[in-house]
């Protein structure tokens, strides 16, 4: 008799045990997805910054903290669905930045050399061969810096329509996996 009270004692210790470990799983899946959502919606801000700004804007930061820390856990909980949203949120997070830094870049560069031919054609060229040079130069950066602005432009323009929609469903599929643990 004393054995079976101590195996039903074992028993009941390990029931306790696995229900207080899957309680804890679950509100450490839970505060995971509301941190990566509240992430997700500051993202979703900055890039809708980043398009109103036509890509001038320096100071849009997008960050991805929340899912390199805690999508691990994140992923216990996750459809498919919810993951792949999530991913791709997250990579346009690398994407975009970088994109329109490229194109801040090229810009930058195309306009010092615009305004180096200038000023030298401005200073009186060594020869006439060398103003004709630089005169070509000046007509050559400014049709590159119009490419330029137009294609980080349509950059954005495609950025716009797609990916601020693909952010706000990840921030909604991950709402619902906090909402739902929280039950």
């Amino acid at each position: 008799m004393e054995a079976l009270i101590g195996l039903f004692g074992v028993a009941v210790g390990w029931l306790l045990g696995y229900l207080t470990d899957r309680q804890k799983q679950r509100a450490e899946a839970r505060n995971a997805a509301k941190i990566i959502y509240a992430e997700i919606l500051g993202n979703q801000s900055a890039l809708q910054r980043l398009i109103h700004s036509e890509g001038r804007t320096a100071e849009v930061t997008m960050r991805r903290l929340a899912w390199d820390t805690y999508g691990v856990t994140l992923l216990r909980i996750a459809d498919d669905a919810t993951l792949a949203a999530v991913v791709n949120s997250y990579n346009l997070v690398d994407l975009v930045p970088a994109t329109v830094k490229y194109f801040g870049d090229r810009y930058d560069a195309a306009l010092t050399d615009l305004r180096g031919a200038r000023d030298e054609l401005r200073d009186g060229p060594a020869s006439a061969e060398r103003g004709q040079e630089l005169a070509a130069d000046i007509k050559r950066e400014v049709g590159f810096l119009a490419l330029i602005d137009d294609s980080r432009k349509g950059f954005l323009a495609d950025v716009s329509e797609r990916d601020v929609a693909a952010l706000a469903e990840a921030s909604k599929l991950v709402r619902r996996l906090f909402e739902k643990n929280a039950k």
